[in-house]
């Protein structure tokens, strides 16, 4: 299964706005830990994947405005997803998984295992290999340490 973007139904009118952001009888998948992630703009949060434990993950925007981007680790194909409030996005496990904030942003995602620190790695956002053409340039951009010193896909996935 790919990445894709999951169509929610909108109900509009002058108060605003109502969608089922989820619903578990749409998924095989158990979900089984959810997390909120806040950002302000120009943090990149990735790339991540959990080696042996892997994720899938539900991700959705609750504000502001993201670039998510999920990376098949067998292929090393690269898919981008310009993501605003109210959109989701399911990342299969055994991808990599990273987004820019390109605005303040709250991120919520349902993941289907649970954070497990031994298998947790992170791959380099800037790796050549990759190639990854992120929204904006490398020097506006916030990272933590963890992902600031990440390796290259290659000396992660050898």
């Amino acid at each position: 299964m790919n990445p894709k973007l999951i169509d929610r139904k909108t109900f509009d009118d002058d108060r605003g706005s109502f969608s089922e952001a989820f619903r578990a009888s749409d998924w095989d998948e158990k979900f089984v830990q959810d997390n909120i992630s806040i950002s302000k703009f120009g943090v990149l949060r990735g790339l991540h994947h959990q080696k042996n434990n892997p994720q899938g993950k539900l991700v959705s925007v609750i504000f502001g405005t993201i670039q998510d981007v999920v990376v098949n680790i067998e292929t090393k194909e690269v898919h981008y997803f310009d993501l605003n409030m109210g959109d989701t996005l399911w990342v299969p496990p055994n991808y990599l998984h990273g987004f820019l904030s390109l605005s303040h942003s709250v991120v919520f995602y349902k993941c289907t295992n649970y954070y497990d620190a031994q298998s947790d790695v992170s791959v380099n956002a800037f790796d050549k290999l990759l190639d990854i053409n992120w929204g904006l340039r490398q020097t506006s951009i916030v990272r933590s340490v963890k992902d600031s010193t990440a390796k290259n896909f290659d000396e992660v996935f050898l």
